[in-house]
């Protein structure tokens, strides 16, 4: 049983731009949030010592995640307006199949 589905094409546009605004405010926080992933030891003890290196090994791995992520969520935004021009022009007749913009996000 197929459902009636409506797209307001103009809105998945509008979802890419404010996932683009998004964008640009997540790498700001975690640009300036950066340095503080690796703190220099709070006394001259062995935990404190331990407790630094620890952080200081593990934020490489945690912002490369972090940055791929936000970069994943950019590319996604920039193919949202295409989609949207691809579900208007491809739809004009109401049929029930629309072509698909594809997917292929470099791994």
């Amino acid at each position: 049983m197929a459902l009636p589905f409506e797209a307001v094409t103009e809105l998945i546009a509008a979802a890419g731009a404010q996932h683009c605004v998004s964008e640009t405010g997540l790498t700001s926080v975690v640009t300036t949030a950066a340095p503080m992933t690796a703190p220099i030891p709070a006394a001259f003890d062995d935990v404190s010592a331990c407790a630094s290196a620890a952080f200081c090994t593990q934020a490489p791995a945690v912002l490369g995640t972090t940055f791929d992520a936000i970069s994943k969520w950019l590319q996604g935004a920039e193919v949202l307006v295409p989609v949207s021009v691809a579900y208007a022009t491809t739809d004009t007749g109401a049929g029930v199949e629309v072509t698909c913009q594809g997917t292929g996000f470099p791994v």
